[in-house]
């Protein structure tokens, strides 16, 4: 436990505990029940080997000095690099209404205390009451944040990257991390609010520690898919998340609005055909809450019937001032049946949810299966998975998503949200029906789900949920004073919770065609390099006519299919140490991904200068790695920010020693890499200590394509994309000393391949498939243009 320090003082009834050598969660940890700390009773120590590794475990029976019949066992088990609290309470405890589901738990252990805390720490949580995981930022001492209560998950770390992250591990929708200011305390459990807590009612709490942010927040996320027996979601599991999409949600131009003031299936006809006429493909169209049966045409109404109706009323839901909100009669179909609006978008469909009325259809065919509050909730898991598949399943849909909306609304206003088996049940249920419902159109050969308006601890729960691929990050696309800097912001902190989970990221729907300068708008040249380095969805939701076809041609291919590439971006771990956002910030934010290509010839990275020849040969298998980097300004008013940024600050293990290997001789050099900038189409060479100094005014942002130079040569990539050393647009890198090879593949690009490969010297002849090219060379970077279609077409440049 080289990382942590935990004894038990059986004396003092209480945990000593350090991390790192400081004291980042206070210097003890105690167990209380209600007003009182526990009295331990009883106390065992053992060792042992689970699904998680071998442990070491203290076992507690605690009890409440002003009840003896009030006891429960509180479980510590020590592993490598975390270690999981849990309690096993031995009585009934009855809820109270009026308590908050947001406040301290009634049974406390962990509950971390004392008298020292670190107070060089910086913290990230998310606000608890509010929807899209809003993120919550804080510095100094982890017990002052912004608000008392619940912080789950809480993330804690210090200049040196040292980490912890600090969540429920079962029992995700209602366990708590929460602090308590004066006295300052962090307590984990259930809270009171819950209806009931049953006798022998597990709970338990995860702390992770590591060095590294991003390194410890995934592997926070390897251990509660362990717990959940959840895999990490692929790149490609939906079409959603391999394809561009359309969308008709709030923010796109029709939402609750049709084309020239048609009907909606006028709208979609026009919109496919429109796509078609342009060249640009989506895999799929989105049908949000305008198309199906609701209890009336207010905001919040219920699903009375899951199925097309007649006409619908359009109203501007999203004017702050009543006066703007207008109210129109729109017509739908002519024919009231799905499977005609497939036949008209001829591509799968993704389909908007959100709660049932009382008076739902679904509730008036099985009313005992149904809990009745502001809207029906089914009883239990089965009665969730058996409405879901009656809902879904539909023989002549292409149905390849549904989105679930509304969850916080949801979880505010019934009160089976406050049941641990109805709500849990609710979820799981969901979950086992998507997974049981095909879809061909999907990689998982299941339908998926795509989370909205999540609070923090429905986020947290999805990782428990095999079928959910996507999560919404933000707020509704368009909500005024969310765009821009904000939204900028909000997406920046919840990707990597979201990304933690194994799932992705969804920004919501963007105009490609509209900016505008105000500070509260989007910026759609930004934006779109960010959403393909996110490898979550893009959706698109321009009017007719408006459309960015340039931009759009630089994220995807000529059938839709995003360009992605090995991993989702994420924030430099520097960028978890202050709040950009803050008045006084003078400090810009970036994300970072990468591709690793094929590779053969001189191995460039990771090499210790005594390495064995076999070593050698290993590393020629490790892959050319082609760095992505995106500098921007989150400022709320634009004021001039400045980040200084090395290339080992994106490196999964920093490696500054290249080897060059020779027939005759093994030679060590420091590590050189070509930083190509995206908009000036130029660059410079630097090491990786080497910092680099960007300053970013209000929207000036950068992007850099950044790759290690191996003798006196670097492969850029396709730059007429954004991605463009992305495995579907280039593989196979080979470089020495005579030449550099690789493969470009053309079958479905869009446009012209315009590749820059960096070379100190000009070359003396380039060959396409075999044959010769021309070429430009200019300041040591060579540039081709590849007009033909190939389905893969090497390229061999003579030195």
């Amino acid at each position: 436990m080289a990382d942590y320090h935990l004894l038990y003082h059986q004396s003092k009834g209480y945990f000593e505990i350090h991390f790192f050598n400081k004291y980042m969660l206070g210097n003890r940890i105690k167990a209380r029940i209600g007003k009182y700390e526990a009295t331990p009773q009883k106390v065992k120590q053992l060792e042992g080997t689970n699904e998680y590794g071998s442990y070491t475990e203290y076992r507690i029976l605690y009890q409440s000095p002003a009840n003896e019949k009030r006891q429960f066992t509180g479980i510590v088990r020590m592993y490598s690099d975390f270690i999981i609290f849990e309690i096993l309470n031995h009585y009934k405890i009855k809820g109270k209404n009026k308590k908050s589901i947001f406040e301290h738990p009634y049974i406390a252990f962990p509950n971390f205390e004392g008298d020292i805390w670190a107070d060089d720490c910086a913290m990230l949580s998310y606000k608890r009451q509010v929807p899209f995981n809003y993120p919550l930022m804080w510095q100094g001492r982890v017990v002052q944040p912004m608000r008392d209560g619940k912080h789950s998950p809480l993330m804690v770390t210090n200049g040196q990257f040292e980490t912890i992250v600090l969540s429920p591990l079962n029992h995700l929708l209602h366990g708590t991390v929460s602090i308590n200011s004066f006295p300052p305390e962090i307590k984990c459990g259930l809270p009171r609010a819950v209806k009931m807590i049953e006798k022998d009612t597990e709970y338990q709490t995860v702390l992770v520690l590591g060095r590294g942010v991003n390194r410890t927040l995934a592997r926070w996320g390897d251990i509660l898919r362990v717990r959940h027996r959840t895999s990490v979601i692929p790149k490609d599991a939906d079409v959603l998340l391999t394809h561009l999409s359309y969308w008709t949600n709030a923010g796109a131009s029709y939402w609750y609005h049709t084309h020239r003031k048609t009907s909606y299936e006028a709208t979609l006809t026009a919109l496919r055909a429109h796509h078609d006429r342009i060249g640009i493909a989506f895999g799929s169209y989105q049908l949000d809450s305008w198309w199906y049966q609701k209890e009336g045409d207010h905001y919040t109404a219920g699903i009375v019937d899951w199925a097309p109706k007649e006409s619908t009323l359009s109203k501007n839901f999203n004017a702050m001032l009543p006066f703007f909100q207008k109210y129109k009669r729109l017509k739908l179909f002519d024919e009231a049946r799905i499977s005609h609006v497939q036949s008209i978008l001829r591509t799968p469909l993704g389909c908007h949810f959100k709660q049932l009325a009382n008076d739902s259809i679904y509730v008036e065919a099985r009313p005992g299966d149904f809990v009745l509050d502001t809207f029906a909730v089914p009883k239990t898991r089965a009665a969730s998975k058996k409405l879901f598949l009656e809902i879904f399943a539909h023989p002549k849909w292409r149905l390849s998503f549904v989105i679930h909306d509304w969850l916080q609304y949801m979880n505010d206003h019934h009160r089976a949200f406050r049941d641990l088996a109805i709500s849990e049940g609710y979820f799981s249920g969901l979950d086992e029906a998507c997974r049981t419902i095909e879809s061909s159109d999907n990689a998982t050969g299941h339908l998926t789900l795509q989370l909205c308006m999540t609070q923090p601890h429905m986020t947290l729960n999805s990782v428990a949920m095999q079928s959910v691929t996507t999560i919404r990050s933000t707020s509704d696309s368009a909500s005024f004073f969310i765009e821009g800097t904000n939204r900028w912001w909000w997406h920046l902190y919840a990707s990597p919770f979201i990304h933690a989970l194994g799932k992705y990221p969804f920004y919501d729907n963007r105009l490609s065609g509209s900016s505008h300068m105000h500070p509260f708008s989007s910026y759609a040249k930004f934006e779109f390099i960010w959403l393909g380095l996110s490898c979550g969805p893009i959706g698109l939701g321009d009017k007719i006519g408006s459309e960015n076809i340039e931009l759009i041609r630089r994220v995807a291919l000529s059938d839709g299919e995003i360009v992605k590439p090995d991993v989702p971006c994420q924030p430099l771990d520097k960028c978890f140490l202050y709040n950009p956002r803050l008045l006084q910030n003078d400090r810009g934010v970036a994300v970072y991904s990468y591709s690793e290509l094929s590779y053969a010839g001189v191995p460039y990275a990771g090499v210790h200068p005594d390495a064995s020849k076999k070593d050698l040969r290993d590393l020629e298998r490790n892959g050319y790695s082609i760095y992505y980097l995106l500098l921007f300004n989150v400022h709320p008013f634009g004021r001039k920010a400045t980040l200084e940024v090395a290339v080992n600050e994106m490196m999964t293990a920093a490696a500054t020693i290249a080897t060059v290997a020779t027939e005759a001789s093994t030679t060590t050099e420091t590590m050189t890499y070509y930083v190509y900038d995206y908009f000036k189409r130029c660059g410079y060479l630097t090491d990786a200590e080497t910092s680099m100094t960007y300053i970013m005014a209000r929207r000036k942002f950068f992007y850099q394509i950044i790759a290690p130079v191996v003798a006196d040569a670097a492969v850029i990539g396709d730059v007429s994309m954004h991605v463009a050393g992305s495995r579907q647009l280039i593989s196979d890198v080979i470089i020495n000393e005579s030449r550099v090879i690789f493969k470009c593949f053309r079958a479905k690009h869009p446009r012209d391949s315009h590749i820059v490969v960096y070379l100190r010297e000009c070359p003396r002849e380039v060959a396409l498939n075999g044959m010769r090219i021309a070429f430009e060379w200019q300041d040591g970077l060579l540039r081709i243009v590849i007009h033909a279609a190939f389905d893969s077409a090497e390229i061999m440049i003579l030195r």
